[in-house]
């Protein structure tokens, strides 16, 4: 569907500013003509223009709840190649960028940044595996039961873990890292340059299970 709002435009007259949202929307409305078009045009001061307001942002929502299928950009190569927990910081692993999608000027100027943040998947994770309700951290009794948006572990419903680490230096189509709790054959689904700016403004807190948990983890 096409939703028209008519907008001022520098010579008196009106001009039309548009946006579409699926047809099947307009067929709650019982418009006699929608059903052989694709695309209906509405004027903001349509009686019917609330409604439609509203059925699209119903449609946004459910687009949300869409299905999607990521192709990795890149595999991280060497580290570690068994999953345990600590100890991260000196772990050296390499980035290599997907050959048959990148060119080495998909890096370019990534050198002059410190760090990378990296969206990675838990690949070797047992989808059922997955907890979504209540559990304790790493299984430690002492610390509280907390729901799966609590804490950063891998038993998440989409198995994705976002991780910041070192860039030591770019290679061609090669990141070589250090600090990534990513292991040996991880398929990469992002990488972004990491800037200060991005950082929390304010001062931040977190529980104190948090903080004996990634005491060692680095």
């Amino acid at each position: 569907m096409l939703l028209a709002s008519p907008q001022p435009s520098g010579t008196g007259t009106v001009s039309t500013r548009t946006r579409c949202i699926p047809a099947t929307a307009a067929s709650n409305f019982r418009a006699s003509a929608v059903s052989d078009l694709s695309c209906i045009a509405v004027s903001t001061s349509h009686p019917i223009r609330a409604l439609l307001d509203e059925q699209s942002s119903a449609v946004a929502l459910a687009s949300v709840m869409t299905e999607f299928s990521l192709r990795p950009v890149a595999t991280v190569l060497g580290g570690r190649t068994e999953i345990y927990e600590d100890n991260w910081a000196d772990v050296a692993a390499i980035i290599r960028l997907d050959a048959d999608q990148f060119e080495p000027d998909a890096l370019t100027g990534v050198a002059e940044y410190s760090h990378l943040e990296v969206v990675f998947l838990f690949d070797q994770l047992d989808p059922a595996r997955i907890q979504t309700g209540l559990r304790h951290p790493r299984n430690n009794p002492d610390w509280p039961l907390v729901g799966v948006f609590a804490h950063r572990g891998p038993y998440r419903p989409n198995r994705l873990a976002i991780s910041r680490c070192r860039l030591d230096r770019v290679d061609g189509l090669e990141l070589h890292v250090r600090g990534l709790d990513a292991i040996d054959g991880t398929p990469v689904l992002d990488i972004k340059p990491y800037t200060a700016e991005f950082a929390p403004t304010e001062p931040t807190h977190q529980p104190r299970w948090a903080t004996e948990l990634m005491r060692d983890y680095y």
